[in-house]
């Protein structure tokens, strides 16, 4: 209700000084110029966090805003950071940031939970060197 008040007033002042003191503000300054039309922009300014949340997840589905989009939205002043370089072959995985320190403890409890499986089909007194050797040479032979 406020605002819908604030944006009528606003409305009704900026209408009457467009038809009288700008008209004649302008006639006296500049002759024959056609007058500019004064208003009041009363609508809230959006909340950059909520868009630049928005863009974010807009990106993880793969998409990328262009540079026209982000000079629109956020202002000038923004320039594209350069890519990052490949790491060098052979140099092993990248170290992952501490959000993923929890996956490592997950594949290790999934490695042991593997091996506990793997010898629940070996017979009591055989060893993994004999069980291997059967693995081999065919099921058939041991």
């Amino acid at each position: 209700m406020q605002a819908s008040v604030i944006k009528s007033d606003a409305d009704l002042i900026c209408e009457s000084f467009n038809q009288q003191v700008v008209i004649w503000l302008t006639e006296w300054n500049f002759p024959y110029a056609t007058p500019p039309r004064v208003w009041r922009k009363t609508e809230p300014e959006e909340d950059l966090m909520v868009r630049a949340e928005r863009d974010n997840k807009i990106s993880t589905l793969g998409y990328e805003p262009t540079e026209d989009y982000i000079r629109e939205t956020y202002g000038d002043g923004w320039k594209k950071k350069a890519d990052s370089p490949l790491p060098p072959m052979g140099g092993g995985s990248p170290e992952l940031p501490p959000e993923f320190a929890e996956i490592y403890s997950l594949t290790q409890k999934r490695a042991n939970h593997r091996a506990d499986c793997n010898h629940w089909w070996m017979p009591p007194n055989t060893s993994a060197q004999s069980t291997n050797q059967c693995m081999e040479s065919g099921w058939m032979s041991c």
